[in-house]
């Protein structure tokens, strides 16, 4: 078995290649890393370490040969290896410098293994140097479902099909085990698959037979679980089974290597020797090669392409039923690899522990990031947020610390493209549940080690060692040490040419992106008014219910304590204060809420109207109608709500509602006393010929008076619905005379009287055609028609929106066949906006055809 195994010293060491590996964030997945004397160098060259194979046996590489001779495969009968789980085995010499622990049975999926080698059982050494330390981890097994394909078995008969697919796994797996934990059903109907087991490559081929396709769509799902062998692992694709009477497109990719082109997925084999020419094209891309295998085509062009583009397929591609395809398709493609990239998910700092502390992030042409949480502590908030908003990250050093740091595998089970954005979170519950109220500062950077760019000159890295959740040592914390740095450090390697080039080192220096972290469910709304009084309302982020019995606390801007309050049992807390306020901390139990409170970050109202005056007399009111324009003589609907928190007024005192006209003339005055919860209600009923402009809306109630201006307009429809009739669908060159009617009315329907109104024809050649003879060209190729227009009608409707009509078109050197007749139709009023409504007709303007051929080639000449 293949084998991690990490070197000391100089010594090159053999690497073990992961497919890829899913690590359960949130759970400890490994202690501290064991630290090795340097020492150990003299006798050990390599060991296993990092994460290996179930299937893999544990090695140790000696510095330099034993002196006796030993032959390849000796048993050894000295156990020379303990480990915790303990592992049951025997030893073996692989060669004279190398000890191989060969395991009765399969290592423990996804175990973390820690043991010891007994040096001392095998050379004298000093005692420092008794027993080696090992650690290492085994895959975590895991699936994917990919290279899925459909196709018949007859390509004269559709309907049966067979799917084909390859089940990847993490690690190996028994054939036996693979074939019991994957199933496949069809619409409730259970599917056998046929395997062909590859285990070296852990890719293992499968196949459906005598899939039906039936006159609707159907969805195939491939269904794996894998918990009763002890495999946490569930997952389902689902794979559409298309009717057999439509011909679509499935998908399309864009394959980079070898030669780049498109792939593109119907659900039909396609007709051969169709040219698809202008029915497939790639915008910036002229001509480009074309193969066809079955169903998929493949689309090569000319020369290789870079960035990204739109590829266009039209509805004339032609399966081999000759059914054509149902709709034309666009799609933005990209045609390179996009460089690696790392970026965060949404906005914001705090995530509530609904579902676990997730922290969502996206990837392309990754492998691996480094993730580095950096702790803001508790006690240090306060001087943090003097320079920094929650998401800030000035002077960092001065209120927080490096505390931990790992290497964390990007792998997932529906993972199929690592050259496009794939998303994966990272569960942080377990770190900063161990101080709630600090806030975590989390920053994911990347090595070219971990790049998946297509270079030419790649070579395959040395796969490092994981670090685990632990605290730097205090060599790499010496940096946080001292004066704040204010200039990155890129290197003495650093090009600034080839910082945009993800094939040379220069392109990874600083490609990191952060955010800060707050765990916490309190949601808090704060305002302030010009009577220092501070009204907070806290609440739970995951129900909205209110928190009753939160301790809040409000700092000046030098950290001293100003006012502490509680809040109720809704949730709210009033807080009187004599100087300014900067820094709200709420506490509810071990969580902990963080609010400015300077000027500068309130919400920003700019996207508000908020205009308006200070309080009037104490009191405060709103006045709105049921709609913001009314006409002449329409009923006007008022509210006005008083808000009276300090209680001025009497209770039942007289609110008085006034309108003035566009001249400022009293028209309507009304007085109430009783409100429904400090709702008063006003109807007004205005003239039907009331001056239209903009009205006022005054409230008067206890010396305070408020305003709202009011718009009555004459409202007027500017758009026409047409209607033109001739009395027949087709004209043709019999009609010597085309007579039409014509009715017009306003949109809503009423009717349009005295209107002006236009009819002009538009004359276009079409394709002449009969049914009986639809195998036939009748069209003459020698001769062309030019479209032009023809006014016919110009004139006015009557009182009814009415008109009628007669026209002649001449069409006496017209050529034969059929031509189309667009009907302008236009209507107005004079000065003003008009309609267009447009009718087509075919036109004959005679009833024989000059020439005719058969698609063979045959030409006749006759008359109908």
């Amino acid at each position: 078995m293949k084998n991690s195994v990490i070197a000391l010293g100089k010594v090159l060491f053999v690497t073990f290649l992961l497919t890829f590996v899913t690590c359960k964030s949130g759970k400890k997945e490994a202690p501290p890393p064991i630290k090795i004397n340097p020492g150990f160098s003299e006798y050990i060259s390599a060991y296993t370490s990092g994460i290996i194979s179930t299937k893999s046996t544990i090695r140790i590489k000696l510095s330099s040969q034993l002196e006796q001779d030993i032959e390849p495969g000796t048993y050894v009968k000295t156990n020379f290896f303990s480990f915790s789980p303990k592992i049951k085995g025997k030893v073996f010499w692989v060669d004279n410098r190398t000890l191989e622990l060969r395991p009765e049975k399969d290592l423990l999926s996804g175990q973390i293994y820690e043991g010891k080698f007994h040096l001392n059982k095998l050379v004298d050494v000093p005692s420092d140097f008794n027993e080696f330390p090992i650690q290492f981890q085994t895959i975590k097994q895991n699936f994917r479902i990919s290279k899925i394909t459909l196709d018949p078995y007859n390509l004269k008969d559709l309907k049966y099909n067979k799917l084909q697919g390859v089940f990847e796994t993490a690690d190996y797996l028994e054939n036996s085990i693979i074939e019991e934990i994957v199933s496949a059903s069809l619409e409730g109907k259970n599917f056998k698959l046929k395997w062909d087991h590859n285990q070296e490559t852990k890719k293992h081929a499968f196949t459906i037979d005598s899939i039906s396709r039936i006159k609707e769509d159907q969805i195939l799902k491939i269904s794996y679980n894998g918990k009763s062998k002890d495999i946490d692992v569930v997952g389902e694709e689902k794979i559409e089974i298309p009717s057999i009477s439509k011909f679509k497109l499935m998908k399309m990719v864009v394959i980079q290597q070898p030669e780049q082109h498109i792939l593109i997925h119907f659900s039909d084999p396609l007709k051969e020797n169709q040219d698809f020419r202008g029915l497939i094209s790639i915008k910036g891309s002229k001509n480009p090669r074309f193969t066809v295998d079955g169903n998929r085509l493949k689309v090569y062009p000319r020369s290789r392409l870079s960035g990204s583009k739109k590829v266009t397929i039209e509805r004339g591609i032609l399966s081999i039923s000759d059914y054509k395809l149902n709709k034309k398709v666009s799609k933005e493609l990209t045609f390179e690899a996009i460089k690696p990239q790392v970026k965060l998910i949404g906005k914001g700092v705090i995530v509530p522990n609904s579902n676990g502390l997730q922290f969502p992030f996206q990837t392309v042409n990754l492998s691996a990031v480094d993730v580095t949480i950096i702790k803001i502590f508790e006690d240090n908030i306060a001087q943090f947020l003097q320079t920094n908003n929650l998401e800030g990250n000035r002077q960092l050093k001065r209120v927080g610390r490096p505390v931990a740091k790992k290497k964390i595998e990007l792998t997932s089970p529906n993972l199929i493209d690592y050259g496009q954005w794939n998303t994966f979170s990272l569960d942080l519950a377990e770190f900063i549940q161990n101080d709630p109220g600090a806030i975590y500062r989390i920053e994911l950077s990347f090595k070219k080690s971990y790049s998946l760019y297509p270079c030419d000159d790649k070579k395959t890295n040395e796969n490092i060692t994981e670090e685990s959740w632990d605290s730097y040592d205090e060599e790499e914390n010496s940096g946080w040490d001292g004066i704040e740095n204010y200039y990155y450090n890129y290197g003495y390697d650093y090009n600034w040419r080839d910082r945009d080039n993800p094939c040379k080192s220069s392109y990874y220096r600083n490609k990191k992106v952060s955010r800060n972290v707050l765990a916490s469910d309190l949601g808090i709304i704060a305002k302030s008014g010009k009577d220092n009084k501070l009204v907070v309302a806290v609440t739970d982020i995951r129900t909205t219910k209110p928190l009753s019995g939160t301790e809040i606390k409000i700092y000046n801007y030098q950290q001293q304590l100003i006012s502490t309050k509680t809040t109720d049992k809704n949730g709210f807390a009033t807080i009187n204060y004599d100087q300014k306020p900067f820094l709200l901390i709420v506490k509810n139990g071990e969580q902990r809420g963080y609010l400015k409170l300077d000027d500068g970050s309130s919400l920003s109202l700019s996207m508000f109207d908020v205009s308006g005056s200070k309080i009037d007399k104490g009191i405060k009111g709103f006045l709105y109608g049921e709609r913001g324009v009314w006409r002449p003589g329409d009923t006007l609907f008022f509210t006005f709500i008083l808000e009276d928190k300090e209680k001025v007024l009497p209770d039942n005192h007289p609110v008085t509602f006034e309108l003035y006209n566009v001249h400022g003339q009293l028209t309507q005055r009304k007085i109430k006393t009783q409100s429904i919860n400090n709702f008063y209600r006003f109807t007004i009923i205005t003239e039907p010929d009331a001056p239209t402009g903009n009205w006022l809306a005054k409230i008067k109630i206890g010396g305070a008076t408020f305003e709202k201006s009011i718009k009555i307009e004459t409202v007027k429809p500017n758009r026409l619905k047409i209607d033109i009739d001739f009395g027949k669908n087709k004209l043709t060159a019999l009609d010597t005379e085309i007579r039409g009617k014509l009715n017009i009315k306003w949109l809503h329907g009423a009717i349009a009287k005295n209107l002006r109104a236009t009819v002009d024809v538009k004359l276009s050649s079409a394709k002449t055609k009969f049914k009986r003879f639809s195998e036939f060209i009748f069209d003459d190729p020698s001769r062309k028609f030019e479209t032009e227009e023809q006014s016919i009608f110009d004139g006015k409707v009557d009182e009814k929106g009415n008109a009628s009509f007669i026209a002649d078109l001449d069409t006496r050197s017209k050529p034969a066949g059929m031509l189309n007749a667009t009907f302008i139709t236009r209507a107005f009023e004079e000065g003003g906006d008009f309609s267009i409504d447009q009718m087509k007709i075919p036109y004959a303007p005679y009833r024989y055809f000059v020439g005719m051929k058969t698609p063979k080639g045959d030409k006749a000449r006759g008359m109908l």
